[in-house]
């Protein structure tokens, strides 16, 4: 490599993300080609990370994530709207059927992270004191739910953008329509 290209290389903005993996992996790769054919002389750094970012520490320009936007000492700003929706695999639905929400109790809920939180605000919406189970299934990304629902492993609620295609490009299906959120 000569001198002239190294430094050309050095010198290039270079833009540093961070986001979850969901989002990385479903959103951001798939539109990595448009974002580089309008922006050529910029390089992309980015990061598929669960974890919030300390922009007072980490090297990191600009973060998403999916959520409510409440994370102290961060400001959220929408990027678009999104819904919720429960899915399992049209396999595990043909096995043990879903006609409403008491029929969870025969099913493992899957876990986009180490909470309850999300069935508990399905609980509330469907005006019920809690959601009975099979078990749960804890992993550590809203993509690992999604996967391990996928292959069978039980029912996940998927938060996803409004504008994605996530039942035709998945082998998943929705249990109830989806919720705006």
């Amino acid at each position: 490599i000569g001198h002239a290209d190294l430094m050309h290389r050095h010198t290039r903005p270079v833009l540093r993300m961070s986001a979850s993996v969901f989002v990385t992996h479903e959103l951001l790769i798939p539109r990595l080609d448009a974002f580089q054919t309008r922006h050529p002389n910029v390089d992309l750094r980015l990061e598929a990370s669960m974890s919030l970012v300390d922009f007072e520490h980490d090297p990191i320009d600009a973060a998403i994530r999916l959520g409510a936007g409440n994370w102290p000492g961060l400001e959220a700003l929408p990027l678009c709207n999104c819904q919720a929706i429960l899915v399992a695999s049209p396999d595990l639905l043909k096995r043990k059927p879903i006609r409403s929400l008491e029929d969870l109790q025969h099913h493992t809920l899957i876990h986009p992270r180490q909470t309850h939180t999300d069935w508990d605000m399905v609980a509330r919406f469907a005006k019920l004191p809690k959601l009975e189970r099979q078990g749960d299934l804890v992993l550590d990304s809203d993509l690992a739910a999604l996967k391990a629902a996928e292959a069978g492993l039980g029912v996940t609620l998927a938060v996803i953008p409004k504008d994605i295609r996530l039942l035709q490009s998945r082998h998943l299906e929705a249990i109830m329509p989806p919720v705006d959120l």
